[in-house]
């Protein structure tokens, strides 16, 4: 597991656990984040956006809660 993906997996338990907040704004928050950063690595900038914006699909596609308490 790559660490953004674990910071974000953390990141999300917290929100969801202590403000019961949906994860859409922390992945839209990062997808902004990995369009605009200025990296060399293009393909793996790629793979990271093509990760977000998946999630952000398919939890907008199952009404945007996953419950993991």
């Amino acid at each position: 597991m790559s660490p953004t993906l674990y910071a974000t997996t953390i990141l999300d338990r917290y929100y969801r656990k202590h403000f019961d907040i949906m994860p859409d704004l922390l992945l839209l928050f990062l997808y902004i984040h990995y369009s605009s950063s200025s990296s060399k690595d293009q393909n793996t900038m790629q793979t990271r956006k093509l990760y977000v914006a998946q999630q952000i699909a398919m939890w907008n596609a199952i009404g945007g809660r996953v419950l993991w308490r």
